[in-house]
């Protein structure tokens, strides 16, 4: 009589926290068998008659390929899905993200159909800056979100989701701040060619010209992404499946797209500053700072100012962060 050795699963006499060797004593696969559980030290611990149906054959190699990423290998993949979906995104919504940088870089400003001349100016910019940065921001979320759910309890989960977008945020905004720059000044009409915006901005003002508010969009992904990636999160947990499995590709667009859109409504202030201060080279008076922009907008234009632009926001953001977060989750999915 042959032995056999299987893993057994799924069967209430078994710790799953526990890993044995199981040898089958009968080769009659369509009777119960009788098996024989020996320790790692070989010691005999039971003889017990299963139903050979809960049995599953399973080898060492496909145990181990469902354990977790490491956080070297979640670099990886975070790095080529966001790269994947940040480039998907920035061109397929890109109208919309003109429309509210028009609203909101000058006062006065109403809907009419000069709004939309020239739509995707400024679309190169964004492609070429979406890739990396989204590449730089997720890579760094999936890594620093591996190490911190290690260090982290259930209940504490949510800091290291904050921790992470933070984290996120400075890689991706370190690479994205001269596209943006250069962006914004074609949306706005200031510049009709990204040679002629580089051009002139570096003549004017340098390197640092091309890092001008910096900070400020820091500042206003910090807030967004500690409001959208924990909500995101969490309603993922909530939708997940019983048995663990991922969620399908239309659930995780839907998180997204509800948790970008919150987060897009709740920081549009912040975006008008950043907005001003970017492009501030067109103001007589110079601003200096969020905190001093948007005291100042709501000083001099109002405080419904400070939402300008929040429509197409939302909307932009919103509908990305279905098309991105399905795109995420399906790329890395993929992958792993």
């Amino acid at each position: 009589m042959t032995g056999h050795r299987y893993s057994v699963a799924k069967h209430s006499l078994i710790s799953t926290t526990c890993q044995h060797n199981y040898w089958c004593s009968s080769s009659a696969w369509s009777q119960p068998a009788v098996f024989t559980f020996v320790s790692k030290t070989n010691e005999r611990v039971t003889e017990t008659p299963l139903i050979t149906r809960h049995i599953i054959r399973v080898s060492h190699k496909n145990h181990s390929s469902k354990e977790q990423p490491s956080p070297s290998s979640a670099f990886r993949v975070g790095l080529i899905s966001g790269a994947f979906a940040g480039a998907i995104v920035d061109f397929v919504l890109f109208p919309l993200d003109t429309l509210k940088t028009r609203l909101q870089v000058r006062q006065g400003v109403v809907w009419s159909s000069q709004l939309f001349h020239g739509i995707y100016r400024g679309l190169g910019p964004a492609v070429a800056a979406s890739a990396p940065a989204g590449a730089a921001f997720f890579g760094t979320y999936d890594f620093t979100k591996r190490i911190t759910s290690r260090w982290l309890s259930e209940p504490y989960q949510v800091l290291g989701h904050m921790i992470s977008a933070i984290a996120g945020d400075v890689a991706g905004s370190t690479v994205r701040v001269p596209f943006e720059v250069i962006k914004q000044n074609l949306q706005a009409g200031i510049f009709f060619s990204s040679r002629q915006a580089v051009y002139h901005i570096m003549k004017r003002q340098g390197i640092a010209g091309l890092y001008r508010g910096w900070l400020s969009l820091i500042l206003r992904e910090i807030p967004f992404d500690i409001i959208e990636f924990p909500l995101y999160e969490y309603l993922k947990k909530r939708w997940r499946r019983d048995d663990g499995a991922p969620l399908e590709t239309w659930k995780s667009a839907t998180c997204g797209c509800i948790a970008g859109a919150v987060a897009a409504a709740l920081t549009t202030p912040l975006d008008v500053a950043k907005t001003r201060v970017m492009l501030q080279g067109t103001q007589d008076i110079p601003y200096r700072g969020i905190a001093y922009t948007l005291l100042r907008i709501a000083k001099e234009e109002g405080v419904n100012c400070l939402f300008s632009g929040m429509i197409p926001r939302v909307l932009w953001i919103g509908l990305g962060g279905a098309i991105f977060f399905g795109s995420f989750e399906t790329c890395k999915q993929w992958m792993e």
